[in-house]
């Protein structure tokens, strides 16, 4: 049975992860091109024992972004500046 007490340890242990991550967070947010999704999970599974349930919570945002880009313009008509010879 899932209830308030289950629940509540969940919200509890959320906010620890938050909290622990504060830092992170903050970096990311700072470094965002326009603002940051923070993802939470919980997962709620029966225990081993009659009557437990195992809480296992998780959070998931992104620190940095990689991006990279190449630009070059390119013509049919040039020619080659070195030619490129087989080795024998």
């Amino acid at each position: 049975m899932i209830g308030p007490k289950i629940i509540g340890e969940a919200k509890e242990m959320l906010g620890k992860l938050l909290d622990d991550n504060l830092d992170l967070i903050d970096r990311a947010y700072v470094g965002s091109d326009g603002g940051l999704t923070i993802a939470l999970s919980v997962k709620i599974e029966p225990g081993k024992k009659t009557g437990f349930q195992i809480l296992d919570v998780g959070i998931n945002f992104v620190v940095h972004r990689a991006k990279n880009s190449m630009a070059k313009e390119v013509s049919e008509a040039q020619g080659h500046l070195f030619e490129l010879k087989a080795k024998d």
